[in-house]
């Protein structure tokens, strides 16, 4: 069984849990003498610290998806080549034993354009094996053992690339879990350091006392901004696993094409549920209204301007 999603606890970005903590365990290091009655001694306040570092330093997701859409574009163009040469050969049979011929029909080159990268791979190699046993009858066509051969190191080239691809979106998952683990840990102890706080400080000291108030946390709402760089396909880490999640996306510049799919570098299928948000059209609805299901979980953001970044704030509730 697959294992649920983490959700963030805190409803502000990274970098605001970051400076919070900065400034909540300068607070708390400035009323050491008053936190330490509540077990909020140095040692402690330094495991804190301990935990603020690497939550700064942990690469942020466009990293991630950065790899991520190197190795699909390198995955595509992998792909393209073996796609071609494919269609050279069964363009050779169809010229030889014609369209509808048996022969032609065993290279199993039909719906071809529409079908997924592994099934294209299992097509490929139909092509080549068909292409191999009629060599003999398709060489008046110009099929030759150079072209076969380069099909099929391409087919090898193009199955190491579709591996690579899936690794880099394994990797980006994993972090982006990571990341909202640690920022869940660290904001918890936050918390607890902010409540002790203003215990201490209520009706003895005001503006102590808003020292330690938590602004803009709100339950069960995870708020991501970002920007989706030009000709590029996002997916902001928020979790929606419901279909009654209401979602809320806004662009300051630019425009996004918003939809759901089961990958990360997925363009909308045709047909496909999509709205186009843009800085007078923002999106508010449920997941529903966009296709949510099970299987295509991964809210997407397309920029599909080739020059314009588009900045956005996701906020998801639910």
């Amino acid at each position: 069984m697959a294992q649920e999603p983490i959700k963030r606890k805190y409803s502000f970005s990274d970098g605001t849990l970051a400076e919070l903590g900065d400034t909540l365990v300068m607070f708390a290091e400035r009323d050491l003498a008053e936190m330490t009655g509540f077990g909020y001694d140095q040692p402690r306040i330094d495991a804190i610290k301990a935990k603020i570092a690497p939550f700064k330093n942990f690469p942020p997701d466009e990293y991630y998806t950065g790899l991520m859409m190197v190795a699909t574009a390198d995955k595509n163009t992998k792909l393209k080549i073996i796609s071609e040469v494919s269609e050279g050969i069964v363009r050779r049979a169809m010229n030889k034993f014609g369209k509808d011929a048996p022969e032609v029909k065993g290279f199993g080159w039909m719906g071809y354009a529409t079908k997924t990268d592994n099934d294209k791979m299992v097509v490929t190699r139909l092509v080549h094996k068909a292409g191999t046993d009629n060599q003999a009858a398709l060489s008046s066509e110009g099929l030759t053992a150079l072209i076969l051969g380069n099909l099929n190191t391409g087919i090898t080239d193009a199955d190491k690339a579709i591996t690579k691809k899936q690794q880099r979106v394994s990797e980006r998952d994993k972090a982006v879990s990571e990341r909202i683990t640690i920022g869940n840990d660290l904001y918890s102890d936050l918390v607890k350091i902010a409540d002790t706080g203003k215990h201490i400080w209520e009706d003895v000291n005001e503006a102590f006392y808003n020292d330690y108030v938590i602004y803009q946390t709100v339950d069960n709402m995870q708020t991501v901004n970002g920007t989706v760089a030009p000709a590029t396909i996002h997916q902001p880490s928020v979790v929606v696993n419901n279909v009654a999640d209401e979602i809320e996306i806004t662009v300051t510049n630019g425009a996004l094409t918003v939809y759901f799919s089961d990958d990360p570098t997925d363009e909308p299928a045709p047909g496909q549920t999509t709205f186009d948000v843009s800085p007078g059209t923002p999106f508010s609805g449920t997941a529903a209204q966009l296709d949510w299901s099970a299987a295509n979980f991964r809210l997407l953001l397309k920029n599909s301007d080739a020059l314009v970044p588009a900045p956005f704030t996701v906020v998801v509730r639910g």
